[in-house]
């Protein structure tokens, strides 16, 4: 049996598909597929002529990200601000998500005219989740992307950059929270007690809270948007799970969290369902 799956892992790979291709086909890691492919003294390098050919045999519309000027393409953007990793080596742009968000990478793709099949990652550890990534590797695309105000490395030092009309802002903003984001909601106990009666009084209220993850320039002018435009006050902290460079910026007051809601929502064609239902369930709940 394990013969036999050499010899897939082996004719697929030399069929030209990739490591992550074959790692996704056959449902095995991608140390596996790498290790008989090694076995079998197949060339895997990433310098090779093979590796460079299959980087650059799939059609995709090189011109997609020159002008950011439409909803997608926006979108798109505020996504990869969040979550998105560029490589020069290759001109590579990549973009990983959870499996179950897999949906939103095809719709990605479809947009941007791409054939490119996305890459399947196995879960390392049985509390992680299987993933799946797109990697566009297109020079052109690269430097118009680095245009918009993304470059490698960008976890700690990111400025947004604008590039486009204020009217997309809404649909930049929803990749960015869909990237980078979070909404949960829980119970808030406030207990007070009264002067005249002596009695101690348990207030309960159900709070959703939206807010985001990233460095502080972001953060700072994310804040200073929200109290400009939408009248929305947010508060800022450091993000202890990881380090002092590393921000959260929250909305905890229901009118503001509604605001929020509203605007990057607006005229949305695109977006996680995931966490729009989170919050169509709470204010469902909570009229």
């Amino acid at each position: 049996v394990f013969i036999c799956m050499e010899n897939k892992v082996c004719n697929l790979y030399s069929s030209g598909k990739s490591i992550n291709e074959v790692s996704e086909k056959l449902k095995l890691s991608r140390s596996k597929v790498y290790r008989i492919l090694k076995k079998n003294n197949i060339n895997t390098k990433k310098n090779s002529s093979d590796y460079i050919e299959k980087l650059y045999k799939y059609k995709i519309d090189d011109s997609f990200f020159e002008n950011i000027d439409s909803e997608e393409k926006a979108y798109i953007l505020g996504f990869l601000y969040a979550d998105g990793n560029l490589h020069k080596k290759y001109y590579h742009i990549k973009l990983k998500l959870q499996e179950r968000d897999k949906y939103i990478l095809e719709q990605m793709n479809k947009v941007m005219k791409s054939d490119k099949p996305l890459y399947f990652h196995k879960k390392i550890k049985n509390t992680h989740q299987n993933q799946s990534s797109i990697v566009i590797s297109n020079k052109k695309m690269y430097f118009d992307i680095m245009k918009h105000g993304l470059y490698p490395h960008k976890t700690y030092d990111l400025s947004f950059k604008k590039t486009f009309k204020d009217e997309l802002f809404n649909h930049f903003l929803r990749g960015f929270f869909d990237g980078d984001g979070w909404v949960c909601s829980y119970e808030n106990n406030n207990y007070y007690k009264s002067k005249k009666t002596e009695i101690i009084h348990n207030n309960k209220s159900n709070v959703l809270e939206v807010g985001f993850t990233g460095c502080e320039n972001m953060c700072l002018y994310l804040q200073q948007y929200f109290e400009k435009n939408l009248k929305i006050i947010s508060n800022i902290r450091i993000d202890k799970r990881v380090d002092n460079r590393i921000k959260s910026l929250k909305i905890t007051n229901k009118d503001g969290v509604k605001k929020f809601y509203d605007f990057i929502y607006k005229n949305s064609n695109i977006q996680l369902n995931r966490k729009k239902e989170k919050f169509d369930e709470y204010f469902k709940n909570n009229e």
